[in-house]
């Protein structure tokens, strides 16, 4: 949780004032990301779901879903739904289709709670994410209790064995009989069919992304036709920020700057046959969703995975810092004979997720040091040279310098404040209840906060 006292009156300071660690949002950053995937989904004739378990707040979902008739979301938490009621209320005033998808299967705990927001959001708002037939009494628990039967999405298993039926199983035959007749029934509506590609985040060229999105489309596509005696429209819903960037690589005019691991003609062999998957899609009449959720704010992870080429998403894409402070100095106790550097933010402020990149736990940001270059958007992770987190406690970091020459490295001052750019924003923004919005497009106040937003909590 963030430091920063509920009472306080944060908005007009300047961050280097303000109490550590805490969690920084650029605005201009985000609603450049948010429209740009907007746009790219447009582009495309694709419908889009903005995820919101990364941030829980009100007023990024509002940057995510930017001014669409149709509201469609994920949410991981019961909390997170109930948190933005008021925003989805506001929709629904305005004449929106709200569309909100639990994104794990149910329990009867979350069920309840969701029936609750079904009521207040209003009919078709609530979907469920099953992937067993013995969930089904849980979609008629929701029914019984908000009076609406639900829609529902079938979770299908990409081969990570997260969550999902595997698409050649017999449970998933059985699954789809007994969904469609749950529909005839009247106690459910078949939304369609749900894939998330998590193993995206270990790829690490734009083309490997294309890949594994056409690999979900395929795979969607296939287990699609076991629901042709319903009557439903299915919606083919795909994505995880890798493969939701990578469509960006279609809608731009920059797509000469895709990198391959192979040969350009087998990259457009890979990219033709994606084009060929969305074509047999659309010709039988299937309608293609794009779900994503850290791409707002970006952070180490999506840049290693490097869905788009770094000209198009680099350092300046992130929108998402830990504020933290220097504590202690050790001169000489770093490798060959480097500084290291306490700051008061750990495990609990940063997250201890690993970035396949590079070894340590976050990278410093080029703020508040006049001796710190802007990074190049020519460097990637991997080559990044600097300060680092090198290692981690629960309250507390060591910045390392990564650098052979240690003569290069800038100066850090005991009680300095400092922006770290965190591995995986999910986790960093889960310890922090209020998110202080800076606009770097405010010039001489890019650093004042403009904005407190307060994010949803606990499950």
């Amino acid at each position: 949780m963030s430091s920063v006292c509920e009472g306080d009156s944060i908005v007009g300071r300047k961050l280097q004032d303000v109490e550590c660690p805490a969690l920084t949002i650029d605005l201009a950053i985000v609603k450049r990301n948010c429209q740009e995937m907007l746009d790219q989904c447009h582009n495309l004739s694709f419908n889009f779901r903005a995820h919101i378990k990364t941030h829980k707040t009100a007023e990024l979902t509002r940057l995510q879903v930017g001014d669409s008739s149709d509201v469609r979301l994920i949410v991981s938490t019961a909390a997170e739904a109930e948190h933005i009621l008021p925003f989805l209320q506001e929709c629904r005033a305005q004449g929106k289709t709200v569309d909100i998808l639990y994104g794990l299967p149910p329990s009867s705990s979350a069920v309840t709670r969701f029936s609750k927001i079904a009521k207040v959001a209003g009919p078709g708002s609530v979907a469920l994410l099953i992937d067993h037939v013995l969930q089904l009494p849980l979609v008629n628990q929701l029914k019984k209790e908000s009076g609406i039967p639900p829609r529902i999405m079938i979770k299908i298993d990409m081969g990570t064995h997260r969550a999902g039926v595997t698409l050649e199983s017999k449970a998933l035959r059985d699954l789809a009989l007994a969904v469609v007749q749950a529909q005839r029934n009247g106690d459910l509506k078949i939304l369609g069919l749900y894939s998330h590609a998590g193993h995206s985040y270990n790829g690490g060229r734009t083309d490997e992304a294309i890949n594994v999105l056409n690999d979900e489309l395929e795979s969607l596509f296939r287990a699609a036709s076991l629901f042709e005696s319903s009557t439903s429209v299915l919606t083919l819903s795909v994505g995880a920020s890798p493969t939701a960037m990578a469509i960006g690589n279609f809608s731009s005019t920059h797509s000469d700057t895709i990198e391959y691991t192979g040969t350009v003609e087998e990259a457009r062999a890979h990219s033709q046959k994606l084009i060929t998957t969305l074509s047999l899609i659309r010709k039988a009449g299937f309608t293609i969703e794009i779900h994503a959720g850290v791409y707002p704010v970006l952070d180490l992870q999506q840049l290693a995975a490097h869905a788009r080429p770094r000209s198009q998403i680099s350092w300046s894409s992130l929108g998402m810092t830990i504020l933290s402070e220097v504590v202690s100095l050790y001169p000489e106790r770093g490798v060959n004979g480097s500084t290291e550097v306490l700051i008061a933010a750990g495990g609990l402020a940063l997250g201890r997720e690993p970035c396949k990149a590079y070894t340590g736990w976050g990278i410093l940001m080029p703020w508040n040091n006049s001796q710190m270059s802007t990074f190049s958007n020519h460097v990637s992770v991997e080559g990044f040279n600097g300060w680092q987190v090198g290692r981690l406690s629960q309250e507390h970091g060591i910045l390392t310098w990564k650098d052979e020459d240690i003569s290069a490295a800038p100066q850090l001052k005991m009680g300095q404040k400092v922006r770290i750019y965190p591995n995986h924003a999910c986790i960093a923004a889960a310890y922090f209840h209020k998110f202080l919005v800076v606009d770097s497009s405010i010039q001489g106040m890019e650093d004042t906060v403009q904005e407190v937003w307060t994010s949803a909590q606990g499950w």
